[in-house]
């Protein structure tokens, strides 16, 4: 894939997924690595502006870090179909060739289900999307390194399973056991596009793998 848009949202909660942060990367392969383009952090109006809905958001403890973003204009609010806009736009401008994120599923349900709810054209809805957590799956967690890391930083679920979220597998590759994501769509999609490039760097291609979980042995 020479072009990709890389994709992360933050949604309110499983049962109520509508989109707050939509924030996006756009990369493009340079020798074995992806080198950004452009990279975008929206908050999206309707949905960060109705203070009810988003105080039910799994993380709406970091409003402040919102408004800080928003002030050093790290990040623009905008209206669903604006963000809509913009994306079609790249997309066309950058002739990107798929969309891709970790665990993008999720983040393609709430894009689709934030758009319908406010009657919008979802730019992504005729894209192909990769996920690039079973590349990284693949790749680095099943590896001893990663599983013995793993179980000497805590790594693991309470049903026994190793944790691989972005989070879990960037202490690894960073070496760094303290390492916490802020959990910010544009801060999430720098860690992904780093992912993306290690398991390049190490014989990866992005190509659609099934997703698996790994359990403790």
């Amino acid at each position: 894939m020479k072009t990709i848009l890389l994709v992360d949202t933050e949604f309110v909660n499983l049962s109520k997924p509508f989109v707050y942060d939509l924030s996006y990367i756009i990369a493009t392969l340079q020798g074995d690595k992806y080198v950004v383009l452009k990279s975008v952090g929206n908050v999206v109006k309707q949905v960060y502006q109705n203070r009810m809905l988003f105080e039910t958001a799994y993380y709406s403890t970091k409003r402040p870090l919102y408004t800080k973003a928003l002030r050093s204009k790290d990040y623009q609010k905008q209206s669903i179909k604006d963000i809509m806009t913009e994306l079609k736009n790249d997309i066309e401008k950058y002739n990107v060739d798929c969309v891709m994120g970790y665990n993008v599923n999720a983040d393609n349900r709430s894009i689709a289900f934030t758009t319908d709810y406010l009657k919008t054209e979802n730019a992504l809805k005729d894209l192909n999307f990769i996920d690039l957590m079973p590349i990284v799956v693949n790749y680095i967690c099943d590896t001893d390194n990663y599983k013995k890391f793993a179980k000497e930083n805590g790594l693991i679920t309470e049903k026994g399973y190793y944790k691989m979220s972005v989070e879990s597998v960037s202490k690894y590759i960073y070496n760094n056991a303290e390492f916490v994501e802020n959990h910010l769509g544009k801060d999430d999609n720098k860690h992904e596009l780093e992912l993306l490039n290690y398991v390049m760097s190490i014989g990866a291609k992005v190509e659609k793998l099934p997703k698996r979980f790994l359990k403790v042995a």
